[in-house]
């Protein structure tokens, strides 16, 4: 079982082996070989076209490389990331670096470009640009891996900083618990609307979902202060509900906006809640 990575080399290690096991492909119209641009070299896969291997310099590194080429429409992705205060707790903000890191390695290693923006609560951005390459994948998820939760959830504020980034069409995937839900659907309906792919990627460990069996806690809202006492035992069915209901609402109102939802929970099945929403996004076509 992976462990959450601690180290930069860690997270890069982790991020690449993940979206190595993912099987399905980030964007339809990357492939291997063609006319289409120069991207960059890979190491050979099983399956691979022996024409498009790039036999000088695998000779010269005594290891297979294949080409990769980037086709005119472009997959590339924008990371749009929720660091408030509430990312904090427990495990989620290792999890949203370990998300984020997996999915610029899916997206950069098949040919496109990915990059990061956070929103501070002071709507100061931190931006690492939208490029490709091996090279500057490392330099990006080394940024990653220095993000802190600090200042308050702006999820709109955060969307509304990606559409002014952009430049073209691209995969906007906002990484968030989404507990300021109601404020980014009008901005998400506006970026669907200019032709952009935008994806909800629900980051919620199994801890907010419900409550131990037994004793009592005292539970403090990180970024508000606010505090509530409850006896598990009493309150764990009600809670458990309370948070299915509200996240069945939060797809279904994401969806209706335009936008697609994925829920991850925890690394160790991290690859699985990927693979599923790939697989679907794939049949959507």
């Amino acid at each position: 079982m992976l462990e959450v990575p601690r180290l930069p080399h860690d997270l890069l290690w982790v991020a690449r082996h993940l979206s190595s096991t993912l099987r399905m492909g980030w964007h339809r119209s990357t492939r291997i070989g063609g006319t289409a641009e120069f991207s960059h070299l890979r190491a050979y896969r099983p399956g691979d076209d022996l024409t498009h291997i790039d036999w000088k310099t695998s000779a010269r590194t005594d290891r297979l490389l294949t080409k990769v080429f980037r086709m005119a429409a472009a997959g590339d992705a924008l990371l749009v990331l929720d660091v408030s205060r509430s990312m904090g707790w427990g495990h989620k903000l290792p999890l949203l670096r370990t998300t984020a890191a997996v999915l610029a390695a899916l997206v950069i290693e098949q040919g496109d470009a990915a990059g990061w923006l956070v929103v501070d609560s002071d709507l100061r951005r931190r931006l690492f640009p939208v490029r490709g390459g091996a090279f500057y994948l490392s330099g990006l998820v080394a940024g990653l891996s220095r993000l802190d939760a600090t200042g308050t959830t702006d999820t709109a504020a955060l969307l509304a900083a990606a559409g002014h980034t952009l430049v073209r069409r691209s995969s906007v995937l906002i990484l968030s618990d989404f507990y300021d839900d109601d404020r980014m659907l009008p901005v998400m309906r506006h970026l669907a609307g200019q032709g952009h792919e935008i994806v909800a990627v629900h980051v919620l460990t199994p801890e907010e979902q419900t409550l131990p069996a037994a004793g009592a806690a005292e539970y403090v809202d990180e970024e508000t202060g606010q505090r509530v006492s409850l006896e598990h035992g009493r309150a764990r069915a009600a809670v458990t509900q309370r948070v299915a209901t509200w996240r069945s609402g939060l797809e279904r109102a994401i969806r209706c906006s335009g936008g697609d939802y994925v829920h991850v929970s925890t690394v160790p099945t991290l690859t699985r809640d990927l693979e599923l929403w790939l697989r679907k996004r794939e049949a959507r076509g």
